[in-house]
């Protein structure tokens, strides 16, 4: 899969609003450095717009020949509860222990098992504490049988209230909202 799909997926992320933090929802924006401990110790962050604690990002792409591809953003916060460099091991331990989670198949993205979907891995940006990116590959030998997606990050980080997703194939661009009542969702009959 080319990079097209996955910009037309961060495209359709940023002109649906999904980036802009009007989620409708009771997260606290990032602006609000009172609401959280720990923002003092941010660096030149007022420029990202879409920080909302509570809310993560999810852009899946899924091309004809069954290759997806999947990045994923979502500050710090909702992962290690706090969004600066770890101040003693056992924050540092908390850091590594979510970033593996974050690698880890089916955490963040999960795929209906009748596509065959092989996940093929994960990566994480190199972004600090305060806002994270992880991009995921998958190659399903039967894309057409992909009717559901989902998400398992409720059931590992408590912070999270919502995921805003957009899937974006050859034949349909969708937004959805995943929560912790739904985190998955239908895709067709």
């Amino acid at each position: 899969m080319g990079p097209d799909i996955l910009m037309l997926a961060g495209a359709v992320l940023a002109s649906s609003g999904l980036h802009t933090g009007d989620t409708g929802a009771t997260q606290t924006p990032h602006s609000d450095h009172d609401a959280h401990p720990d923002h003092a110790d941010h660096d030149g962050h007022e420029g990202h717009a879409a920080h909302v604690h509570g809310v993560g990002h999810l852009g899946v792409a899924i091309d004809a020949d069954g290759r997806v591809e999947a990045e994923f953003e979502t500050p710090g916060y909702n992962l290690f509860g706090f969004e600066r460099e770890p101040r003693d091991a056992d924050e540092a331990r908390l850091v590594s222990e979510a970033r593996s989670s974050l690698l880890a198949e089916g955490v963040v993205l999960r795929l209906d098992r009748d596509a065959g979907c092989a996940y093929l891995g994960g990566e994480i940006a190199d972004t600090g504490y305060h806002d994270i990116r992880v991009t995921y590959r998958f190659d399903c030998a039967q894309p057409q049988r992909l009717r559901r997606i989902g998400t398992g990050v409720f059931e590992v980080f408590e912070r999270f209230e919502t995921i805003e997703a957009v899937l974006v194939s050859p034949d349909r661009q969708i937004g959805l909202d995943l929560t912790p009542s739904a985190p998955d969702h239908r895709l067709a009959p």
